[in-house]
């Protein structure tokens, strides 16, 4: 128990481990050292320290830097660092992933945003999702902007979920969503741009309700159009309501 438990857990097996907790005991157990100072060393102790930990020892060690109330005054680039390398190490364990990924947030350091979402893509395929839109909704829309032309299709559409969020400064982001390779993409710039009522993308919106495309994405199109609520848009409903097509005229 007393090896699982609070800052000696960063302690290794055998002797190292031992002369790793007579190193600090005296600093830990005296009364001098207050809760601010115990919280930076728990933290200094750490970079470096957790990736060598097996699960179980991880998971309780996460839970006292969780409870501590200084953490984000001591937190460095180091400890994000490897939180997110410990993430990727463990896709088979998504709530302890996951709580890597969140501790790992506790500073959202600009050039660290690769990886972090590198961590978050590498969870399960049905984790991946939710696990970026954690990463991308601790970060302004620089970032997210960034985000927009990643290769992985997953985290795109989790850019476009989350630039929904930020409100009308995200519209020039959704605008340019329109243009992403995947018909996927388009659906959720579609929709996030009728959600935020954005009038100044009508125009461009009004051209996927063209023959030229599937049914699915002209009355998508059509759909996101009319939460706008623009006048100018009636003519085009006017005649999409004589289209070929049942699910447009709908």
């Amino acid at each position: 128990i007393y090896s699982a438990t609070g800052w000696q857990t960063l302690a290794p097996a055998g002797a190292g481990g031992l002369a790793f907790i007579m190193q600090y005991l005296d600093d830990f157990d005296s009364a001098i050292l207050d809760s601010q100072s115990k919280g930076e060393l728990f933290l200094k102790l750490s970079t470096g320290r957790m990736t060598s930990l097996d699960q179980a020892s991880l998971t309780s060690w996460l839970e006292e830097l969780k409870q501590l109330p200084n953490r984000a005054q001591f937190w460095t680039p180091s400890l994000s660092k490897d939180l997110f390398k410990l993430a990727q190490l463990n896709p088979d364990n998504p709530q302890l992933a996951n709580s890597c990924i969140e501790l790992a947030l506790t500073e959202s350091y600009p050039d660290m945003f690769a990886d972090a979402i590198d961590a978050a893509y590498a969870q399960s395929s049905s984790q991946r999702g939710t696990s970026c839109a954690v990463v991308l909704n601790s970060y302004p829309l620089p970032q997210r902007i960034i985000a927009m032309n990643d290769s992985r299709e997953v985290v795109r559409l989790a850019t476009v979920h989350s630039l929904l969020s930020l409100g009308e400064p995200a519209i020039d982001a959704l605008i340019d969503a329109l243009a992403d390779e995947s018909m996927s993409g388009v659906h959720s710039a579609l929709i996030a741009l009728g959600d935020l009522s954005a009038a100044s993308a009508i125009t461009l919106m009004s051209d996927f309700v063209a023959i030229d495309f599937d049914d699915t994405t002209r009355s998508i199109a059509l759909q996101a159009i009319s939460e706008i609520g623009e006048v100018e848009s009636l003519a085009l409903f006017r005649d999409a309501a004589q289209d070929l097509s049942p699910a447009v005229r709908i």
